[in-house]
């Protein structure tokens, strides 16, 4: 989870070719030496995610490789998708409404763009920042995960990623919720239901135990209540499985 550190403003006017210094200053950087090209631009983040998982709700630079121009190409991706490119000779920034279009949009003039992938700064300043979730919300969105899944599914893989991504927590801190969150599980999986099995089954113990104390006792009993007694008893001690008469 991100969230937008810099809003950019794509209604700005470009310059064909232009891409790098198109989309810097929609989030208002001035040029940077080292960052001359969108190619450099690509190579010197330390943020590169090369995956097309794009965080939702916010607005992210996007690399590409351009085939014959070393220089490369960004764009600038908004929240709802659409992309905003230098792809025409005019002065007004070409509005795609994916990533799709504009990758057509290129080939069809014999220019093959190669996906490289988006970044969360634009010349090393951030545009977008990871969302801090505290110790306390990660244990209770892990919790809620876990009532879906598994606790083991929620912290390691699958679904549950997305829930602690961007986590930061001392090793410490990370283990004691880790332990906290298995623990609850445990309880209320296994040992609460536990519990409630001994409850039912002392219940049929103490039938049995009374019915044994009249008969040593000497004093009268009714024989089919005992019989049932020791039968209810014996069952409930055996697995389900187990057919008695």
């Amino acid at each position: 989870m991100f969230t937008q550190r810099i809003t950019p403003n794509p209604n700005i006017s470009c310059k064909p070719g232009w891409c790098l210094e198109y989309v810097r200053r929609t989030f208002g950087q001035p040029a940077v030496p080292g960052y001359g090209t969108a190619t450099a631009g690509w190579n010197n983040s330390k943020t590169q995610h090369r995956d097309r998982n794009f965080p939702a709700g916010v607005a992210v630079p996007v690399w590409y490789a351009l085939a014959n121009e070393p220089a490369g190409h960004v764009v600038l991706r908004m929240p709802d998708g659409s992309v905003y490119s230098t792809s025409d000779l005019g002065t007004v920034p070409h509005h795609h409404p994916d990533l799709a279009d504009l990758e057509r949009y290129y080939a069809q003039y014999g220019m093959t763009l190669t996906y490289r992938g988006w970044t969360e700064d634009i010349q090393g300043t951030p545009v977008i920042t990871p969302v801090i979730i505290t110790q306390k919300e990660w244990y209770e969105m892990a919790l809620d995960a876990q009532t879906k899944k598994d606790i083991n599914e929620a912290v390691w893989g699958g679904p549950g990623i997305p829930l602690i991504q961007n986590i930061e927590l001392g090793r410490g801190e990370w283990a004691g919720t880790l332990l906290g969150a298995m623990t609850d599980r445990i309880v209320r999986q296994q040992i609460k239901p536990l519990r409630e099995t001994v409850a039912a089954q002392n219940i049929q113990i103490e039938k049995l135990v009374g019915a044994l104390a009249a008969v040593s006792t000497g004093q009268p009993f009714d024989q089919a209540k005992l019989l049932e007694s020791i039968a209810s008893a014996v069952k409930g001690a055996l697995p389900t499985t187990v057919s008695f008469k």
